[in-house]
């Protein structure tokens, strides 16, 4: 098995939805066994993005599985992605990959440069989103639903008051006899 520093750790408040967003919403499947999230190795995770300071780091969605199949064959996989017990994120190996990285922990400062033969994309200049993390709701298709159910119940409806007014059909009145 690897080492801790090959996973991340995902703040406690912020994991159910990092994870609806990571598997649920790309309709993946993974299981949870011992605090491990067990995935396919052919899983296509999407890459993920980290802003730091000014600069957009990725994790590949490939860089985000650890083969741990007892004849390494890609046969089993877990995610390097974990649900914490505290409020902090701890980013591993899968964010440092193909970065040289400089720590100045005096400054409070983590530098990012690709290294030559890089297999992620270059560092990309950029600002702090505004959306907050969380699952979205489709009010569009909210709307669609409920404009159909108001067409449906004023159809059925008139449907009804039409059938009441028709007494001039025969076979209503031979009924009604």
């Amino acid at each position: 098995m690897t080492s801790s520093t090959a996973f991340n750790f995902v703040p406690k408040t912020l994991a159910a939805d990092f994870f609806y967003n990571l598997f649920n919403k790309f309709r993946l499947s993974y299981r949870v066994e011992n605090g491990m999230i067990i995935v396919e190795c052919s899983l296509n995770l999407p890459s993920m993005h980290f802003l730091f300071e000014d600069n957009w780091v990725t994790i590949n969605g490939s860089d985000m599985l650890i083969d741990i199949s007892p004849n390494n064959d890609r046969s089993l996989c877990v995610c390097t992605f974990l649900p914490s017990q505290d409020e902090i994120w701890v980013l591993g190996q899968s964010l440092y990959k193909d970065y040289y990285m400089t720590h100045n922990p005096d400054k409070r400062i983590i530098t990012f440069i690709p290294t030559e033969k890089r297999l992620k994309s270059p560092l990309k200049p950029g600002v702090k989103p505004q959306l907050k993390f969380t699952k979205a709701y489709n009010w569009t298709f909210f709307a669609i639903k409920f404009g159909c159910m108001i067409a449906v119940c004023g159809i059925t409806y008139g449907f009804i008051k039409a059938i009441e007014t028709c007494a001039a059909i025969p076979f209503l009145e031979a009924a009604s006899q």
